[in-house]
């Protein structure tokens, strides 16, 4: 594995734990606190949260992991398949 590979493996793996992580802290802990307080405050709360989220900070963060994990050479060495043709079967013979 070259280096250019290796450090988009790595990458991609600290920034899929880091939205991983920020969807669990979200599930488990902001819905529990939001379920605890009457409707109209947590849809306010939700709001505010909504409002706070939407800046280039978090934009950055949780797309950054996307573009490293699609790349082909962090996975087969850049020997991707090519695609086949209609009609061709899945498992084309090489002659």
């Amino acid at each position: 594995m070259n280096a250019i590979a290796l450090i988009l493996l790595i990458a991609a793996t600290l920034g899929s734990g880091l939205i991983a992580g920020l969807f669990c802290v979200f599930s488990n802990f902001m819905m529990r606190a939001l379920a605890r307080i009457p409707t109209p405050a947590g849809i306010a709360a939700m709001q505010a949260i909504n409002r706070a989220i939407l800046n280039p900070a978090f934009l950055i963060s949780s797309s950054a992991p996307a573009p490293p994990s699609h790349c082909p050479s962090s996975s087969d060495g850049g020997n991707s398949t090519p695609p086949r043709s209609p009609g061709q079967s899945p498992v084309a013979r090489h002659t």
